[in-house]
C-alpha cells in the first residue's frame, strides 16, 4: 500500500507523526514531499492508495486542488491546525462524497495510525465488493 504525504512544514516543525506508521504498518510505503511539483510528479507516476496533505499553506492548497482534479475519488486525509474548511460546502460534504478525512495538528501518531488503518481497510473492502 502506497501513501503519499505532502507536508511543507514536516521538517521545519520536527514532526514525527509518520514514525508510528513506518514502524507499525507492514507493507506500507510512505513517500514524503515538502514540494508541490515533486509531489505531483510522483503522484502522476505512481499509484497511491492514500494521500495525506497539510493544506494550510498555499502550496498545500494547490497540491490538494491538483489531486482533486486528477482523481476526485482519491482517498485523502487533510491535516491542519483548524477544522475550518476552505469552501462553503464544508467538510462533511467532502467526507461523505469524496473519500476525505480530517485530522487536527499536532497529529497524535496513534490517531494517524488508527485513521490510516481504518481508512485503508475500508478501501480494501470496497475493492473486494467490486
Amino acid at each position: 500500500m502506497n501513501i503519499l504525504v505532502f507536508d511543507k512544514e514536516y521538517e521545519n516543525e520536527n514532526l514525527e507523526y509518520l514514525t508510528v506508521i513506518k514502524n507499525n504498518l507492514d507493507g506500507y510505503n510512505i513517500s514524503l514531499f515538502t514540494n508541490n511539483d515533486d509531489a505531483i510528479k510522483s503522484y502522476k507516476k505512481d499509484i497511491f492508495h492514500l494521500v495525506l496533505v497539510d493544506f494550510t499553506s498555499e502550496e498545500g492548497k494547490a497540491f490538494l486542488q491538483n489531486i482533486n482534479k486528477l482523481n476526485s475519488l482519491q482517498r485523502i486525509i487533510t491535516m491542519g491546525y483548524t477544522l475550518s474548511c476552505s469552501s462553503e460546502i464544508g467538510c462533511n460534504y467532502c467526507i461523505d462524497n469524496f473519500h476525505k478525512r480530517r485530522l487536527l495538528k499536532p497529529i497524535e501518531p496513534i490517531e494517524l495510525y488508527k485513521t490510516c488503518l481504518l481508512y485503508t481497510s475500508d478501501a480494501a473492502d470496497e475493492e473486494d465488493s467490486v
